[in-house]
């Protein structure tokens, strides 16, 4: 599978459980480092046809890209989620963000790679 088309894929696999949002927690705000680090072991961790559907470079540039984005928008237990892995506890209120952040970087990144 072209580079392009695994960050595609793994855009929709990570981003779609972010629509299943419960409420915010309360917690702390973790460090910008952690979430990129848990998010893109996430991303690493979704497969297709039994393999990781994209690479640790790749992940970590999402990742990345995508924290920057959102790190000083969303509450504490948006970002909590995302460094643990667990989407599906993202702030309800920070939905929007993530996604929209999520299709910017993946736009973007797969714009520079020539997709």
């Amino acid at each position: 599978m072209k580079t392009f088309s695994r960050i595609a894929v793994t855009a929709v696999l990570v981003a779609a459980p972010f629509s299943l949002a419960a409420c915010g927690s309360g917690a702390s705000k973790p460090a910008k480092a952690d979430v990129i680090s848990g998010y893109a072991s996430a991303m690493q961790n979704q497969k297709v046809d039994g393999k990781s559907a994209i690479s640790g470079e790749l992940s970590n540039k999402v990742a990345t890209c995508v924290v920057d984005k959102v790190y000083g928008q969303v509450d504490a237990s948006t970002l909590n989620a995302m460094k643990s892995g667990t989407p599906t506890k993202v702030s309800s209120s920070d939905q929007s963000n993530v996604q929209s952040a999520i299709t910017s970087c993946t736009n973007s990144l797969m714009s520079s790679m020539g997709g």
